[in-house]
């Protein structure tokens, strides 16, 4: 693979976003013959789309890239705002808040 793959798709920020983005990150890897790197991707697609849509204050849609290369595969997720994501601390106990952990 001499240049880099690159697909981009427009998510409503709504419940329903992960796992359409899931679904397509899956799609885009298979299509191009990455299926080996598609279980992380739908993971950390996963975890960064819930983020966005449950952080955003924001009603523009939530915008996914990838970018396959030969030796790597970048996954991108804009969600409109201008507030970085925060890492928390997490402990053992915790449910949720993992996902940046994650990432």
């Amino acid at each position: 693979m001499a240049e880099a793959l690159t697909a981009r798709f427009d998510l409503p920020a709504n419940a329903r976003a992960a796992g359409r983005a899931r679904r397509l990150v899956n799609e885009v890897l298979s299509t191009w013959g990455r299926e080996e790197d598609a279980e992380v991707a739908r993971l950390l697609v996963s975890e960064v789309v819930t983020n966005a849509v449950r952080y955003t204050r924001s009603d523009d849609p939530l915008h996914v890239q990838v970018v396959a290369q030969k030796d790597r595969v970048r996954i991108a997720v804009g969600d409109g705002s201008t507030t970085h994501p925060v890492l928390r601390p997490m402990r053992d106990d915790d449910e949720s808040g993992r996902g940046m952990h994650l990432v």
